[in-house]
């Protein structure tokens, strides 16, 4: 209130200090003074449309104990000013010292461009300490604005993070019907009740966690992997929707939750690291969330390399082929070259084709030879050598 109205002030004996006021000079007074939430401040009375806050501040209780209140206003350009502008909701904080009076601090205030026209007061729901939602209704139009006629702006409900102090949601232009100002909402058993000219309800999302494991890690390239998402929510029942896999910012698939698990199996995952993820959609009564990631590596696929001969024995001078074919231990088939031999002789290299390459030589001399076939290897595949052949010339 104006600074003539204010409660008792008494920075050096608590007992008796009813002010709430902050140790140190405040903008604009540039001394001691009410702190300035929802500016600018005014000595004047001014007209309803012009009043900067009329609503009662909602208390929460953090998870390392600190005390807050959120406290929802109508921010104005200047003092003579309509017009709302950011920010519509601040989180105060409220400093505790030993010896020395308790004392409101402006914390935060909302993130995002929220102005509020008449809000009523916010009301907090939370999960005991932690994920606070902050409830706000504003009427949408100005204090002295009649509330009849058919262009009459709808009334809009606001929930905001109260960690983040981001908007999360806000109701739509007309769903809610018009009614009063400076209206409070009620919350009970998950259920948000707003009262303008009619009760109406809207469902306060149940939270969620969903965790991530991998069946096979490290895996090999080829290899199917099995992710296996768990959602589960902070209340009992069974999780419904979707999760959508992630590897990185690269959405790998999605998959439908069952049971309240959801498997998605890959077996396209490149060599190397990759940071997995599963986001949970929600639902119409249970919130989104997003699993950690999980590190899974995912190695060269072994292979097998086997050598065979279009004829042996052979006779000199004819031609002779000799055909690799090179597997892989997983799905998939690999590619690169083959390199064949005649015992520390390299006969020549050839390109694989779907798996194969041939060599076709008429120049071995009479006798025993010792054939191999040697896989390079490539990018996803580890190199590998064949057994070795007796190839006889006669």
């Amino acid at each position: 209130g104006r600074l003539d109205e204010r409660q008792n002030c008494n920075l050096t004996d608590p007992t008796v200090d009813g002010s709430l006021l902050g140790p140190s000079p405040q903008p604009p007074f540039g001394t001691v003074a009410p702190l300035d939430v929802f500016g600018p401040y005014s000595e004047v009375y001014t007209h309803t449309d012009y009043a900067r806050a009329r609503t009662t501040p909602a208390y929460f209780r953090g998870p390392d104990g600190t005390n807050y209140v959120f406290y929802s206003g109508a921010t104005k350009q200047c003092e003579t000013c309509r017009q709302p502008i950011p920010p519509g909701l601040a989180r105060l904080q409220v400093v505790l010292s030993p010896g020395a009076p308790a004392h409101l601090s402006i914390d935060a205030v909302t993130a995002s461009a929220l102005s509020l026209f008449s809000p009523g007061s916010p009301v907090v729901t939370s999960n005991g300490s932690s994920d606070p939602i902050v409830w706000v209704l504003d009427a949408n139009v100005y204090r002295s604005a009649p509330l009849i006629g058919a262009s009459v702006p709808h009334p809009v409900l606001y929930a905001v993070d109260g960690t983040t102090m981001r908007l999360l949601w806000q109701s739509s232009s007309s769903e809610l019907n018009v009614g009063g100002k400076y209206n409070t909402v009620a919350v009970a058993r998950g259920v948000v009740f707003v009262g303008t000219d009619r009760i109406q309800a809207f469902g306060l999302l149940t939270v969620t966690s969903t965790s991530l494991v991998s069946a096979l890690n490290p895996s090999a390239f080829g290899k199917a992997v099995a992710f296996t998402a768990t959602v589960t929510p902070a209340t009992s029942g069974t999780p419904t929707g979707t999760v959508t896999f992630e590897d990185g910012t690269t959405v790998l698939g999605t998959a439908t939750l069952s049971g309240g698990q959801a498997v998605f199996t890959s077996s396209a995952l490149a060599v190397g690291g990759h940071s997995i993820s599963a986001i949970y959609s929600g639902s119409a009564t249970l919130a989104g969330s997003t699993s950690a990631a999980v590190s899974q590596t995912v190695n060269k696929a072994p292979t097998s390399t086997s050598v065979v001969s279009s004829k042996n024995p052979s006779t000199f001078g004819r031609s002779v082929t000799l055909t690799a074919t090179v597997k892989s231990s997983t799905s998939g088939i690999p590619t690169g070259s083959a390199t064949f031999t005649d015992g520390t002789t390299v006969l020549g290299a050839r390109t694989l084709n779907s798996g194969k390459a041939t060599f076709t030589t008429s120049k071995l001399p009479r006798g025993t030879h010792s054939v191999t076939a040697v896989y390079g290897g490539s990018s996803s595949y580890v190199g590998s050598a064949s057994p070795v052949l007796t190839e006889t010339v006669h």
